[in-house]
């Protein structure tokens, strides 16, 4: 016998409802997370693939602009693995000047996924190339997060335009996430 499994995200993990406040609040104590800053949140491998770099350069430039924003880049360059590679120097070099602003926390047990997604505003998800599925949108929305996500691949599935904000890839893509 064969059954078919469809991507899909546990909705008794994945509970706004059921998070870890104590954790929240000790993470926002720990960056300098105040009440009234914006949080933008991604989420996977730290690749070039992704779109991290895009994501950093942009966020700068709205940070020129905002002072009550963040961004947290969850995640490491292979599953797990607390290595730095040169993409990842590249991009905690290239947020040096508003590092307190870019939060970086490395690698994170799916276990405590849906808490550290909780601490978002807004799921980013800038993938350069065609995705084969969004898991990581869908985990944001079942957190009740609002999506920017590149029209790539399977990205767009499970996805709409009632919960996200889809951008083009491309030559304008840094100006496309800003605009976002």
């Amino acid at each position: 016998k064969n059954k078919i499994l469809f991507n899909c995200v546990d909705f008794d993990v994945f509970n706004p409802e059921n998070v870890d406040c104590g954790f929240i609040k000790d993470f926002k104590e720990k960056n300098n997370i105040k009440e009234d800053d914006f949080c933008f949140i991604f989420s996977g491998r730290i690749h070039p693939s992704k779109g991290v770099l895009e994501l950093v350069t942009a966020f700068k430039k709205l940070r020129e602009e905002n002072e009550n924003v963040k961004l947290i880049i969850i995640g490491k360059p292979d599953f797990g693995k607390n290595e730095e590679t040169p993409y990842t120097i590249q991009l905690k070099e290239l947020a040096e000047n508003i590092k307190d602003d870019i939060i970086f926390t490395g690698f994170v047990d799916h276990d405590y996924m849906p808490t550290v997604l909780s601490l978002g505003d807004c799921a980013v998800v800038p993938s350069l190339y065609e995705e084969a599925f969004g898991v990581v949108a869908l985990e944001a929305m079942a957190m009740s997060k609002a999506v920017i996500s590149t029209i790539s691949g399977g990205l767009v599935e499970p996805l709409s335009e009632e919960c996200a904000i889809f951008i083009e890839k491309g030559e304008k893509i840094i100006d496309n996430i800003y605009n976002a």
